[in-house]
This record gives structure tokens, C-alpha cells and sequence, in this order.
């Protein structure tokens, strides 16, 4: 791959002043090279003045070897593995949310053939990508200073890493902002990051054209090369057809400011049912004065999982005849929800409120719909053959730190009927109640299987022991909650908080490294007895379940 961390060939170059740019950034680079900062080149001064002058000139810039060649190496089989792994969806999702009719072109195959997936704090495949994003924040931050417009950006996108697969995939012809959909409006700099390993007829060159349609820049995407241009009409561009599979991150850096509450057209991607097949998304739920969920002692309806609700979000499951489910979530509003589906969970996010969820047992999402009309978005889960080995990446977890955790181990519905439980414990239900015992009863015996197929000696011949339920109640000047004392061979935390942003504090953290881990909906958190860790404060209540295998 190092090979092609190169500088921009002649073929490329269609102005003279790319060509003295191009050149300019090849002196400094091996410069800085000589003098052991190769990596950083972008970032001496004269570097930074180099690429502001012709980010304002041109309207965009050309960055080659922006990552070193086996930083960019790396950062690529990480994107790969992330795509095997099935991280990245047809992207009929525009800018994270589900498409409107008046986009749903950007939604056809034939315009936009790519796959993608939104990733912010949630990437399990190394640290390149955090390493990229940081040396690219402080990129634009220095470039504020010779490009005063970049002042106007006060927060970034979450990185959508994409691929075109190849056979002809393509992107035609548009620019990142028009000025009229709420989740473009705010983009004001779009960074692109590739990492092919690329020859010529590979196809998926990155094509910028002048306001009257001809080409103005033809840009290969080259491992290590970062691209720059104005998010606006300054800059039309496509992606021309790949014939093989092209990587590549995109991050654009956001002027938040913007008013973003615009109505939308009055349309829908598709047709979603304006009922709930007779279930009250509200009922058996309400809400306390801390905006923490309450469920009603007398329980749920067998054929739905409702849920409940902050603020303007709230969402319910109902099964399906084919062991499926359908998950309905309520926004109450004009706008569809950031939407990123994993393998493991799915995120919404709504007028800054959070969902995040894990996905049912043994099932795959089916596209997703939304009702403008009814504010509703529906997904259904249905069946699928592939389950990930979580015993597996458990125990490599292990081996390497002392600790790991696996998002989406306590399924959907199960997490929230036992959140629910949890929730009632301490008012109205007694340990005793049948669903109660119930609903514990089912955890162990899923943590017990999980274990059992670790195969771990450590904790061979001993019981699992617990629950121990976990409220932790919003106390934000508390200094920690609770700190671990290394009384328990193995710990297993099963974390239930839908609603969770960082923001609200309660993460776990890890006491040699430092590493907070997220207390998110449906993950475990597994803990070695070498490990020591504290749970901070909280700004909200948090909730987990914890079993652990005694030291004796």
C-alpha cells in the first residue's frame, strides 16, 4: 500500500495552481521527513499556511500522505473488518437518518451505489480511526487562523466510513449542502479520507466540476490522501464508478449554530402503518419528576414490550409471528431520527435525545420506515441464521486487558423487561414475584452459557452468585458510586439504560488505564479479579444488573 501514499500525478493536476501547491507540499513533506517529522508535516507552520492559502483560493485541497503508509494500512483493514463484520448498510440513509421522498434519489442504487455506517465512541476494530480524528481535528483547528470561515465551525459529523463495492458503484453528481435539508444545512467543510490501494482503471476517482459542469479537479482515492472542500455549491462533485471495492472516511465539521428546525417536505420514504395495532405507546409507563421511566406493578402486555419515554422519544416492541420483532419508536416530531444500525445495537438520535438499543436475539433489521405524518419510525427484526461469537472475542478481551465488554448480549426486549423489573424493585415489587425471578432467572442462565463456553479456568468449579441490582440515583457531586475491591474471581455487569448520552455520567472506569467504559443498554461488561474499577457519578439515575463468581 505504501506505494501509493504518493503525491498527486500530473493527470490529476488541471490548474497551475494545484501544480504549485502539489509541489510545495512534496518540498515540506520531505523536509519535515529529514528532520523526523514526517508524520506531522501538515501541521508546522508553514505547512498550515501552505494548505489555508490554497483552501482559500481553490475552495479545496489535496493532502497526500496525510497518514503515513502503515498508519493508513491499518486504518484500512479496521474499515474492512468493520464492513465484514456488517457495520455498513446501503446507504438510503442520508447523513444518518432515513431518507424523505424528496431524497430518496440519493437512496437509488443507480445514483448512489455505496455502503456506510456512522460511527462515534462505538468502533471495536483498533484505534486508527480515534488517531485519524484526532490528528484531523487539529488540523482544522490551525487552519482557522489563515482561513477565518473556519471559525464558523463549532462541532464535526460522526465519521461515516463508506464503500463502493465495486461493479460500477458510483455517486453522481451533487454537493454535501444545499442550503435545504435540516441535516445538511450545517455542514461547512467536508474532509475525505481514502485508503485504496490504487491503480489506474480501478475507477472511483472523486470528480469536482466548475459552476458551468466542466471538470475542474479529477482526484484518485489514494491511500494516506485526505481531501478538503466547501460543504456548498462551491464545490459539485461525484464519485465516478469503481470497479473495486473503494474505502473511504468522511467527516464533515459542522457549524451547529445554523437553524436546523426546518419543515421538511410533507412526504414519506415509505409507507408506515399510522397505527400500533391497538398498543398505547404509553401504557403502564410514567414518568418520574428526574425523567427516569416507572413501570406500572401490574406489568405489560403479553403481545408488546412497551417501553416508555423521555421527553419527545419513546418506543415499544410487539413480536411477530415468525419469532421476529417490530420496534415502533415515537419522536413526536416533524424531523426522522439519526438512524445507525449495527450488528450489535441501533442508535437514534432525536432533538437531542438518545436511543440506543440492542438488537433481538437471532434476528437481522429489515429498511427501516418512517411516518412523517405519524412521527413514526418502524423497524422489523426478522430471523436470521449468523450470530456473533461473543464467547470468542470475550475471552481475547480477557487475555489482553483483564476485562471486555459485548454490546447487544441481553437482546432488545429481554433488556427492557428486565430495565422494567429493575425500575419497579425498589417501589412496588418484591423480590419474590414470579416475573421477577423470572426475568433474573433467564439472565444467569444466558451469563452462565456464556461463561461455560469461555472455557475459563479461573473460575472453574465455582458458582455463579448474585444478582446484586444497581440504581445508582442522579448524585452528580458524589466523587465515585462505588469502587471494585477485588473480592470476586470473575465480575459480570449487564448494563440497561436506553436513554444513556455521555453526557449523563455513570461510566465505569477502568483504574490502570483509565478507560471509561459506557454503560449502554444490553451490554456486558466482564472484569477479572486483577482489575480494579469505579463507577462515577451520574447526572441521571443508571441501572445494571451484576452476578459474579466469588474468590474463594
Amino acid at each position: 500500500m505504501g506505494r501509493n501514499c504518493r503525491d498527486v500525478s500530473d493527470k490529476e493536476v488541471s490548474s497551475s495552481a494545484d501544480k504549485r501547491f502539489a509541489e510545495e507540499c512534496k518540498k515540506l513533506r520531505l523536509y519535515y521527513d529529514v528532520v523526523g517529522r514526517g508524520a506531522w508535516w501538515w501541521l508546522m507552520d508553514d505547512s498550515v499556511a501552505t494548505i489555508g492559502a490554497q483552501l482559500s483560493h481553490e475552495g479545496y485541497c489535496v493532502l497526500d500522505s496525510f497518514l503515513l503508509p502503515a498508519d493508513a494500512s491499518s486504518l484500512r483493514h479496521e474499515v474492512q473488518n468493520a464492513h465484514h463484520d456488517g457495520r455498513l448498510l446501503p446507504a438510503g440513509l442520508i447523513n444518518g437518518k432515513i431518507a424523505t421522498t424528496s431524497e430518496a434519489s440519493y437512496a437509488d442504487a443507480m445514483t448512489r451505489g455505496d455502503v456506510c455506517g456512522w460511527f462515534e465512541g462505538a468502533w471495536s476494530y483498533g484505534d486508527g480511526l480515534e488517531t485519524y480524528l484526532v490528528k484531523l481535528g487539529t488540523l482544522i483547528s490551525e487552519l482557522a487562523t489563515p482561513v477565518p470561515a473556519i471559525k464558523a465551525v463549532t462541532s464535526r459529523s460522526q465519521a461515516m466510513v463508506a464503500c463502493y463495492p465495486g461493479g460500477g458503484a458510483r455517486y453522481v453528481k451533487h454537493v454535501d449542502n444545499d442550503g435545504k435539508h435540516t441535516h445538511c444545512k450545517k455542514r461547512v467543510l467536508t474532509a475525505l479520507l481514502y485508503l485504496n490501494d490504487w491503480r489506474q482503471g480501478d475507477g472511483g476517482e472523486l470528480v469536482i466540476f466548475h459552476e458551468n459542469g466542466s471538470e475542474r479537479r479529477v482526484v484518485e482515492p489514494v491511500a494516506g490522501r485526505v481531501l478538503l472542500f466547501w460543504s456548498d455549491w462551491r464545490t459539485p462533485h461525484e464519485v465516478r464508478p469503481a470497479q473495486k471495492p473503494r474505502y473511504a472516511i468522511t467527516i464533515w465539521l459542522l457549524n451547529s449554530a445554523v437553524d436546523d428546525k426546518v419543515k421538511q417536505e410533507a412526504a414519506e420514504f415509505s409507507a408506515a402503518s399510522c397505527e400500533l395495532s391497538g398498543v398505547d405507546p404509553m401504557a403502564s409507563v410514567a414518568i418520574d419528576a428526574s425523567g427516569t421511566v416507572v413501570f406500572d406493578a401490574a406489568g405489560l402486555p403479553e403481545e408488546s414490550t412497551v417501553v416508555g419515554e423521555v421527553d419527545r422519544l419513546a418506543y415499544s416492541w410487539q413480536s411477530l409471528p415468525d419469532d421476529g420483532w417490530q420496534l415502533y419508536v415515537e419522536q413526536k416530531t416533524i424531523d426522522c431520527a439519526r438512524l445507525d444500525v449495527s450488528s450489535a445495537q441501533i442508535r437514534l438520535e432525536s432533538e437531542g435525545k438518545t436511543l440506543c438499543l440492542p438488537l433481538p436475539r437471532g434476528c437481522a433489521p429489515a429498511a427501516p420506515k418512517w411516518s412523517r405524518k405519524c412521527g413514526r419510525l418502524s423497524i422489523a427484526f426478522h430471523p436470521a441464521d449468523s450470530t456473533p461469537n461473543t464467547a470468542s472475542s470475550l475471552t481475547n478481551q480477557l487475555r489482553s486487558g483483564g476485562w471486555g465488554l459485548a454490546d447487544g448480549f441481553l437482546p432488545g426486549p429481554e433488556a427492557d423487561s428486565l430495565r422494567g423489573i429493575l425500575t419497579r424493585v425498589s417501589s412496588r415489587v418484591r423480590m419474590c414475584d414470579t416475573d421477577v425471578q423470572r426475568a433474573l432467572l433467564d439472565c444467569a442462565r444466558l451469563l452462565r452459557s456464556l461463561v461455560a463456553s469461555m472455557n475459563l479456568q479461573s473460575v472453574q468449579g465455582l458458582e455463579l452468585e448474585g444478582p446484586w441490582l444497581r440504581v445508582y440515583p442522579a448524585q452528580p457531586e458524589n466523587d465515585q458510586f462505588y469502587k471494585s475491591r477485588g473480592e470476586r474471581r470473575l465480575t459480570l455487569i449487564v448494563n440497561l439504560n436506553p436513554f444513556w448520552t455521555p453526557n449523563h455520567g455513570g461510566g465505569l472506569r477502568i483504574g490502570d488505564t483509565g478507560d471509561i467504559i459506557q454503560p449502554l443498554h444490553g451490554r456486558l461488561i466482564v472484569l477479572s479479579k486483577e482489575v480494579t474499577y469505579e463507577v462515577l457519578p451520574t447526572l441521571v439515575a443508571c441501572h445494571a444488573v451484576a452476578f459474579w463468581f466469588p474468590d474463594r
